[in-house]
């Protein structure tokens, strides 16, 4: 995979619809959340939280995509998207942030 784009070697991670995970995780990777996740992230990865997927934690990652909820903190070094279905409730640290019309944040 080409790691100037912020994929990385290594098994990319799907947590699927249905599934709880509770507890912090740590990813070499990209990863795509379908479900829940109650816990901090980092990554050297891409987050992708689905449309369905929810975040209650900060997350720390090379970029950020958000199409569900993320109830936390967001760090990236490069940038974070949140797309029109995306909710997110918490501080961002970025260089890039692009914010659909649709899509919800509060923080800072």
């Amino acid at each position: 995979m080409k790691k100037n784009n912020h994929f990385v070697n290594g098994e990319n991670t799907i947590i699927g619809e249905g599934t709880v995970i509770d507890g912090n995780m740590k990813a070499t990777a990209s990863t795509r959340i379908d479900g829940v996740v109650n816990g901090d992230i980092t990554s050297e990865g891409v987050i992708i939280v689905g449309t369905k997927g929810e975040v209650n934690g900060n997350i720390v990652a090379a970029d950020v995509n958000v199409a569900g909820i993320v109830k936390g903190n967001v760090t990236v070094t490069g940038k974070i998207e949140l797309v029109a279905s995306g909710k997110l409730y918490g501080d961002i640290k970025t260089s890039s942030l692009t914010i659909d019309e649709s899509a919800v944040f509060q923080g800072s």
